[in-house]
C-alpha cells in the first residue's frame, strides 16, 4: 500500500502514490555479468558500466539497478531474459498539478518519507494511509512547520 493521497478542501487530488516496478538484480544468479551490463547500459545510457557491473559482481543477494521504471522499461528488461534480473513493486509519489502550491505541499523523497512542507508535517498519518484532506489550519500548521 502506498501512501495516502493529499486532496484540498474542495477534494481536487494534490499528491497520490502510483505503483511503479524497480529493478534489481541478485548477483549470484548472474551468469555473465558483462554481457548483462552492456545490455542494460543500452537501454539506460544514463547508467555508469562501472557502477553496474560494481552491482552485478557484488557478493549480496540483492542489489538496486533502477528504481521507478516506466512500463515501457520495465517490459524492455524482462523482453532482455537475464536470469537474476527481478523487479520489485514500490509506490512513487505523483502530483498531478505538477508545482502548484509546491511550497506548501511539499514532497517525500525516493524511499516515499515526506521530507518537506505538508508530506513532511504529517508524515505518519499518510504513511499510515489515512487520507489528508487539507483546510486552512493544517495549511497553516504546515507553514509554520515548514519555517521553522
Amino acid at each position: 500500500v502506498g501512501r495516502a493521497d493529499i486532496t484540498d478542501r474542495n477534494g481536487v487530488l494534490l499528491a497520490t502514490s502510483l505503483p511503479s516496478a524497480s529493478l534489481y538484480a541478485d548477483p549470484k544468479l548472474i551468469m555473465d555479468e558483462n554481457e548483462a551490463a552492456d545490455a542494460l547500459v543500452r537501454l539506460f545510457p544514463d547508467l555508469h558500466r562501472p557502477w553496474l557491473l560494481s552491482r552485478l559482481t557484488a557478493a549480496s543477494r540483492f542489489e538496486w539497478i533502477r528504481r521507478h521504471l516506466t512500463p515501457a522499461e520495465q517490459q524492455a528488461v524482462i523482453a532482455l531474459g537475464i536470469p537474476g534480473l527481478s523487479f520489485q513493486e514500490e509506490h512513487r509519489r505523483s502530483y498531478p498539478h505538477g508545482q502548484t502550491a509546491a511550497h506548501v505541499r511539499g514532497h517525500t523523497n525516493v524511499d516515499g518519507q515526506g521530507i518537506a512542507g505538508i508530506e513532511l508535517t504529517f508524515d505518519e498519518q499518510l504513511k499510515s494511509g489515512k487520507p489528508l484532506r487539507l483546510s486552512q489550519s493544517i495549511l497553516m500548521a504546515a507553514m509554520l512547520e515548514t519555517a521553522s
